[in-house]
């Protein structure tokens, strides 16, 4: 199950990499619609909403783009028998 949820996040990750603007411009639509119907009663705290869920759409998009720039690093290291790689040579 931890694995289900796991590949869950990557893809919701990869989703806000990739459409953020998108996602961010529909949240933006639909407090403003929320906000229109509840006759801007609430247009504080739909706002803050928005804005906490855009940010966490940017976060995801970051989080994704970081951690596939850590893994290809990571990769080149072993690659060149940087750290990691289990053939650290003993210094003289």
């Amino acid at each position: 199950m931890f694995e289900n949820l796991k590949n869950l996040k990557n893809k919701a990750a990869e989703l806000a990499e990739t459409h953020a603007d998108a996602i961010e411009g529909g949240l933006e639509k639909v407090g403003d619609f929320i906000d229109d119907k509840t006759s801007h009663k609430y247009g504080d705290k739909i706002e803050a909403g928005v804005g906490k869920a855009q940010g966490l759409i940017e976060r995801l998009g970051e989080s994704k783009g970081e951690a596939e720039g850590e893994a290809k690093a990571e990769g080149g290291a072993k690659a060149e028998g940087g750290a990691g790689d289990g053939k650290d040579k003993p210094s003289h």
